[in-house]
Formats: C-alpha cells, structure tokens, sequence
C-alpha cells in the first residue's frame, strides 16, 4: 500500500493556531514578511529564495509567530550546511540506500489527536560491520528536511521514537561527541519543529552511561524533561496517541520495516527536486556586515555559525 503523509485536519490545526494565539490571517501576513525578508538575503544560498509555503509556515508556527527568532533559526539552519559531514554531500540518495539496509526511519501515517507527526527510527539489522553512523543519521535529517515541506505546515510539533535493540557500545563507537554537539545545534538552534518528547527503548547499560554523560548535558533543562532513555521495551507507557508498529526483530522483515520502506518511497518521489538543493550554502563574504544593534526588520542574522550575533 502506497504511504500516505500524515495530515491534521482543519479542526487540529485550527486547535494548534488556537493554543499559540495565531490567527490564520496573521499567519498569511508573516509569511509574506518572511519571504520578502529571505529575497533580501545576499548571504543565503538561492533555494531559500523558492522554499515552498509549508517549509515557511513550519517555522512561523514552530516559532510561535515570533520573526525574529524565525530569522534566528532559519540563518543558523542555512548556515549548517556545509560545515560537518552530516550537512554535505547530500544531494544524492546514496546514502539512504546506505543506511536502509541496516535501518528503518519512517514518519507514522497519522498525526496524533493534538496534532503532533511521530517518528518511529530503529536497526532492521544488527550487524555492526554493516553499519554506517554518517549515513544513518542524514537519513534521519533528509526525513526531517521532507517533513518540513509536506502538508500546510501547522503541526503542533514533533514525537521521536527510538528503537535502541542491537545498538551495541560498538555501534556508539561511531559516534563522536562533536556529531553529538552538532545534533543538538540542528534540533535546538535551525530545526523549528517543537519536540514533544524524545523516548528511546531498549537501551542498553552502556548507551546508557553515554546518554548521562555525553548528551544529557548538552541539552536545555526543557528538553531533558522530555527526554526518556529506558530499558524497558515498550513506547506505550511514555506517550500517548501514536499508532505504533511492532519493532523490527533482527534479521526478520516487520510491519514497521513495510511501512519505513514505503515511507521512503514516498519521500525519494517528493524530495527529487528539493534534494539537489541541500548542498546550496551561504556565501559569508555577502552577509551584511553591521556594527552593533539594528532594528531593521529586513537585515538577517549576522556573525558566524560558531559565534551568531542576531538582530
């Protein structure tokens, strides 16, 4: 069966509109805004100047209406690219075909009743010498990049949900704290969608000292209350209103495993044309270079990506 995108309903997006005091018609107007501002940028890379309506409405509605801190998030999201493994050499599919051997990453195909889209992210297999930590992971923010273009773009935010069965200490090998650290920039400072919780099962003793030491630090007292690492097998007890899948098993093909592959058929069709576009960066010799505070509306952030001074 063909994947369809989770879509809220008008009443659900009315409901997420509603609970951040945004009304439709301001919504249109800041978009508008937004996009005049983005024409303005010398600096950002061309695709920003073609991002569809729903890659805009993402960040308008993830920011709560507030334009500066969609400049913030959108100056910093641009600026990634290019500056670690994890955002370059993207503009081709070799490494989803990668990491969909060994992985499965799929969007579930209904939102929850408040409104939130839920990932569902786990090893089809377990083999650690068949496993590629770079490729999975810009699996997961090719996912992400596809996600903020689908639909109207109001959702009340996002579910991660991640199966850690066969994550063994060494496939975390893989994983250096720098990729850590800028993870969590992506999530925090250029990704708009609002998390609302972060659940990993299966985890073992060793992720788990990793997680306390390693992640946990790096991130904001908000997030860690919506963070969940746990032994335990099970999703249903930390969240509620996502339609799970039974977790892959091994070797063995699974209902989630269906679904991943079918997701990911989807995503290949929809994201052809955005994909070339993800190795597009900025041009810092073209950001305006501005000498203490300015009001103007229209000027972008400035600085760097290592030291970002806003306006």
């Amino acid at each position: 069966m063909a994947f369809a995108y989770p879509k809220l309903t008008k009443e659900q997006e009315d409901n997420v509109l509603k609970d951040i005091g945004y009304s439709r018609q301001q919504l249109e107007n800041d978009k508008l805004a937004l996009r005049e501002w983005l024409n303005e940028q010398a600096h950002f890379p061309p695709c920003s100047k073609k991002e569809c309506d729903a890659f805009l409405v993402n960040y308008l509605v993830g920011c709560k209406g507030s334009l500066e801190k969609v400049k913030r998030k959108l100056d910093f999201y641009y600026s990634m690219r290019g500056h670690d493994e994890l955002f370059t050499n993207r503009g081709t599919l070799d490494y989803v075909k990668s990491a969909e051997k060994f992985q499965y990453v799929t969007v579930m195909p209904r939102p929850t009743p408040d409104g939130y889209i839920a990932f569902q992210i786990g090893l089809r297999i377990y083999d650690v010498d068949k496993y590629v930590m770079i490729d999975a992971i810009k699996r997961v923010l090719l996912v992400s990049e596809w996600v903020l273009r689908q639909g109207t773009g109001i959702t009340r935010g996002v579910i991660y949900l991640l199966d850690g069965k066969g994550f063994s200490a060494a496939h975390s090998m893989q994983l250096t704290l720098p990729k850590i650290k800028t993870l969590v920039a992506w999530l925090t400072q250029a990704c708009p969608a609002r998390p609302k919780r972060f659940v990993v099962i299966n985890v073992d003793s060793f992720l788990e000292s990793i997680v306390n030491t390693l992640i946990m630090p790096l991130l904001s007292e908000k997030l860690k209350q919506r963070a969940v690492f746990t032994r335990d097998g099970n999703f249903t007890k930390y969240i509620d209103g996502v339609e799970f899948r039974p977790t892959s098993d091994g070797e063995e093909e699974s209902e989630i495993v269906t679904l991943a592959k079918e997701c990911t058929k989807r995503l290949t069709a929809d994201i052809k044309d955005v994909l070339p576009t993800l190795d597009e960066t900025t041009d810092e010799s073209k950001r305006p270079k501005l000498h203490g505070y300015t009001n103007n509306p229209h000027f972008g952030a400035f600085g760097s990506i290592k030291h970002l001074v806003t306006d």
